[in-house]
């Protein structure tokens, strides 16, 4: 074993991880695309990002995306210039012009008074004439009784 073997051991693993390293980083650059690797022999970006995602970069992705919010931002503006974007302006003045809390508080008072005390009033005025015409029944079937059994018999006859 020579001194200097592990020395050489070391050297060899250390360039080894640094090519895989350096490999792995302009894969990343790459994948990117920030700054495509003059020297790179793969494509940017490379097979197995366009395999697993897109056949763009993650600038281009993105460059894309823009892209694509600034055309919806257009169709959204131009929307508002249309008869759409009017009706959604008048929807919007009349949620404007129906947001006023005293109609509510008005709606709770007036629906208050009529169906509580108003109903109220007249379901007990209800119940007071049915308890009358049952005591008008009670009282009629009463007073036919007693003119039968006191029909026929005369003043004098009462008095014994």
């Amino acid at each position: 074993v020579y001194p200097c073997e592990n020395l050489k051991l070391g050297i060899v693993e250390g360039y080894k991880t640094f090519a895989i390293l350096y490999d792995r980083e302009r894969r990343m650059n790459a994948d990117l695309g920030v700054i495509c690797p003059a020297d790179f022999d793969d494509s940017c970006p490379t097979a197995e990002f366009k395999a697993a995602y897109a056949n763009t970069t993650l600038v281009g992705l993105i460059e894309n995306y823009k892209v694509k919010i600034i055309g919806t931002k257009d169709s959204l503006v131009s929307l508002a210039s249309t008869s759409v974007g009017g009706a959604m302006a008048e929807v919007e003045d009349f949620l404007c012009n129906m947001n006023v809390s005293f109609v509510e508080r008005r709606y709770h008072e007036v629906r208050d008074d009529i169906c509580i005390q108003l109903y109220g009033g007249v379901a007990q005025i209800n119940w007071a004439l049915w308890i009358l015409s049952i005591s008008l029944e009670v009282i009629s079937i009463l007073a036919h009784v007693l003119v039968v059994r006191l029909r026929g018999v005369s003043e004098k006859d009462a008095a014994l």
